[in-house]
């Protein structure tokens, strides 16, 4: 079997609570690997195996009005090149002097204050990481937090913990995986659906 590592999460902080993004979903069933795209000028490349897309983000999301925000990028690059970003110089980098000329392995940004106003969607949020669980996902996470996002706000938030434990119950009492995931709940009801349309369609045909 191909054994996948696992990747680093981006960071979200929630009324002063850190909390890993375990999965997003935009309007349209789309799931993005993060809130924030760095501009593709940078030549981003993988940061190490556990962290194939190349950055890490972290948000922060305002006590007194719900505005979500990116406050701080770490990011590597195929080139070495470490511009401004969202007119913000780095103010670090790690430098690697293994094997001859010395590699800027990423830079840091900091002190960033980007509103996310173009994303609406539903954000996975997990806490309290369980090591012994063998699983993906929130499942992975003693404390699940959902909460819905309106150009760049949160508008609402819900505790997701109680369905994640039932998840990973149901996995222990039946054998079979039953991950708390958005991306794989919607894979298997577009199977559903297509199987379904699959038997019409044949019902069709027998009544010709």
């Amino acid at each position: 079997p191909v054994i996948m590592t696992r990747q680093t999460d981006d960071v979200l902080s929630n009324n002063g609570q850190d909390y890993d993004i375990v999965e997003i979903e935009s309007p349209g069933d789309t799931f993005p690997v993060s809130l924030y795209q760095p501009p593709t000028s940078l030549n981003i490349c993988s940061m190490s195996t556990a962290c194939a897309k190349g950055f890490n983000a972290r948000f922060e999301v305002s006590t007194e009005d719900g505005r979500l925000a990116l406050t701080a990028l770490q990011v590597r690059t195929s080139g070495n090149v470490y511009p401004s970003i969202e007119g913000v110089a780095p103010v670090g980098q790690e430098i690697s002097f293994n094997n001859g000329p010395s590699n800027i392995l990423w830079a840091d940004y900091a002190g960033m204050d980007v509103h996310m106003s173009q994303f609406s969607g539903r954000i996975l949020l997990g806490a309290d990481f369980m090591r012994e669980v063998d699983s993906y996902g929130a499942s992975l996470y003693r404390r699940v937090l959902e909460i819905h996002v309106t150009e760049g706000r949160v508008t609402n938030a819900i505790d997701r913990s109680k369905e994640v434990a039932d998840r990973r119950k149901q996995t222990q009492e039946t054998g079979l995986h039953c991950p708390y995931s958005w991306e794989r709940d919607h894979c298997e009801r577009e199977l559903e659906r297509r199987k379904l349309e699959g038997e019409e369609e044949e019902g069709n045909d027998d009544d010709l």
